[in-house]
């Protein structure tokens, strides 16, 4: 039996949870895919939380969430204000951390793009999958 889904079921409301992570990496985690995927499905929010995690468990990248997050340069995005998308990027984001949830869901990428760019890099990578206006690829 799977206890993670049994004590998740049981204890539907994120918020009861909370102390199962830390909440400095479940508001990194949720900011990032707020602000990069805010506009997409949930299956779109989910990729861009894994591929982070993906990043986390590559010993090429930092050891944690926030300082994978935040490696790179900060751009302001237009998509700030907090709503209902805000709700929904934070319970995955909890859900990512505190459960491993959809790991296999990417193969393991380890970066995206949106699909109105094409970045330098991309042609070096192995391409997995497009959801939504992302593109994910992983090392080969």
């Amino acid at each position: 039996i799977n206890t993670t889904r049994v004590i998740y079921r049981a204890l539907p409301d994120v918020n009861s949870l909370k102390e199962l992570v830390k909440q400095e990496e479940v508001n990194c985690l949720a900011l990032n895919i707020y602000r990069e995927a805010n506009n997409q499905s949930v299956v779109g929010m989910i990729a861009v939380g894994r591929v982070v995690m993906n990043r986390v468990m590559d010993r090429r990248y930092p050891p944690d969430t926030c300082s994978v997050i935040f490696e790179g340069p900060l751009v302001e995005s237009w998509k700030t204000r907090r709503n209902r998308a805000w709700k929904t990027a934070e319970d995955i984001a909890y859900q990512i951390l505190a459960f491993d949830k959809w790991r296999g869901v990417l193969e393991g990428a380890t970066h995206y793009h949106a699909n109105y760019v094409s970045p330098s890099w991309s042609h070096k990578l192995k391409h997995i999958a497009t959801i939504d206006d992302h593109i994910f690829y992983k090392r080969g």
